[in-house]
């Protein structure tokens, strides 16, 4: 099948194999948000308007705020505290301020347009599962998934694909799940006995970091360690 703009992102993904495809390939696609939001398309007028209405949640504040541009981020913060004061200054009577907080709250520029992408990522994924047989032996392959986007593809997979391939698909996933459920628990149990005497002198094995690896694996995210650990 030959490769579109839409496909290349997510062959590139699927041709690794090392944790979850879709978590690699949309960290990725929230890197370059937050490269381009602080880069050239922060002049664009269309841009700046929404940035300036939406804001952004914390963790997409603190990623911008991180990113090393100290004086991009600066003006967009600048503008969007400016839009806030004239949006306050219109509200009038609790209701109306407590409606615009909520809002402001539950809002986010690069949420809302990440969730965009990542619908029409997964439609496209289900495209290639249907008409390419060499990414449905990428996807076969792949030796984990996280809870999420396992849970994001059987969303889809029900008006994506026809309902043989649903089951089949299914089915795959399930396995590949508990197969690596299986790891997971195998590892913890074994991290376990190591704080008992019995087992101090064994080798560790893969378990040191089986608590973060069940964490990324149920959440899609790997947990900050403790400075202090």
């Amino acid at each position: 099948m030959k490769e579109q703009i839409y496909t290349i992102p997510l062959n590139d993904a699927f041709s690794k194999n090392d944790g979850c495809s879709l978590c690699r390939l949309f960290n990725e696609l929230e890197t370059n948000e937050i490269d381009r939001i602080t880069g050239a398309a922060m002049m664009e007028p269309n841009v700046r308007v929404e940035t300036n209405e939406r804001g952004f949640c914390f963790r997409h504040f603190e990623m911008i705020a991180n990113n090393g541009k100290r004086h991009p981020t600066a003006l967009i913060i600048q503008s969007h505290l400016e839009e806030i004061t004239s949006s306050i200054k219109k509200k009038k009577g609790i209701a109306a301020l407590k409606k615009y907080i909520e809002k402001l709250d539950n809002d986010c520029y690069i949420c809302n347009r990440l969730n965009n992408i990542e619908t029409s990522i997964i439609k496209n994924f289900f495209y290639l599962y249907s008409n390419d047989e060499n990414f449905v032996k990428k996807v076969d392959a792949q030796s984990s998934i996280c809870f999420p986007h396992a849970k994001l593809l059987l969303k889809f997979a029900e008006t994506e694909l026809h309902k043989k391939e649903t089951s089949t698909f299914c089915d795959k996933l399930s396995e590949k799940l508990l197969g690596e459920i299986e790891i997971l628990q195998n590892d913890i149990n074994w991290f376990c006995k190591k704080f008992d005497y019995r087992y101090k002198d064994e080798d560790w094995k893969n378990s040191k970091d089986s608590i973060e690896r069940t964490i990324l694996t149920l959440t899609g995210q790997y947990p900050k360690k403790d400075s202090k650990s």
